[in-house]
C-alpha cells in the first residue's frame, strides 16, 4: 500500500469522523436551540408574570394606602362617638340628679301646703266660729271685728311665709 492510500484512507476516516463530530454538533445545536427557545418562553412567561405582579403590587399598595385612609377616617368617627356618648352619660347623669331634686322640692312643696291648708282649715274654722258667734252676739261686733282682723292678719303672714319658702326651695 501505498502512501497516497494511506493518506485517502486516512482522509476517509477524518472524513467520516468529521461527519459523525458534524451531525453530533448538529444534534447538539438543534437541541441547544430548542432549550434557547424553552427558556425564550420561560423568559416571556416570567416578564408577563413580573409585570402581572408588579400590577397587583401597585394596586395592593394603593390598596393600603386607600385602608390607611379609611382607618383614619373610621378612627376620628369612633373618637366623635366616645366623645358624643361621654356627652349623653354627663346629660343622663345631670338629668337624674335634677329629677331627684324637682321630685325632693315637690315632696317639700307637697308638705308644706299640707301644713298650709290644715292651717287654713283651722282659720276657716275660727272663721265660722266667729260668724257664729258674731250672729249670737251682735252686741259684741267690735270685738270679733277686732279678732277677726287679727285672724285675717295671721292668714296673710302665713301665705307669705309659705311663698317665702317655697322661693327658697327653688333656690
Amino acid at each position: 500500500m501505498n502512501e497516497r492510500d494511506h493518506e485517502y484512507e486516512e482522509a476517509l476516516r477524518m472524513k467520516s469522523f468529521l461527519e459523525l463530530e458534524n451531525a453530533k454538533f448538529k444534534n447538539q445545536l438543534e437541541t441547544l436551540t430548542r432549550e434557547l427557545e424553552g427558556m425564550d418562553i420561560t423568559i416571556s412567561s416570567a416578564e408577563r408574570y413580573i409585570a402581572s405582579y408588579e400590577g397587583q403590587n401597585n394596586e395592593s399598595i394603593n390598596n393600603i394606602e386607600n385602608l390607611k385612609k379609611l382607618k383614619e377616617t373610621r378612627i376620628s368617627e369612633i373618637d366623635e362617638l366616645h366623645l358624643s356618648i361621654k356627652s349623653v352619660k354627663e346629660d343622663k347623669e345631670a338629668s337624674l340628679k335634677l329629677n331627684e331634686t324637682l321630685k325632693d322640692e315637690l315632696s317639700d312643696i307637697i308638705d308644706e301646703k299640707s301644713s298650709v291648708m290644715k292651717k287654713v282649715d283651722a282659720i276657716q274654722n275660727e272663721i265660722d266660729k266667729i260668724i257664729r258667734d258674731k250672729e249670737i252676739k251682735f252686741p259684741n261686733l267690735k270685738w270679733y271685728s277686732v279678732a277677726l282682723k287679727k285672724v285675717h292678719k295671721e292668714f296673710v303672714d302665713t301665705q307669705n311665709r309659705m311663698e317665702v319658702a317655697i322661693m327658697f326651695r327653688k333656690r
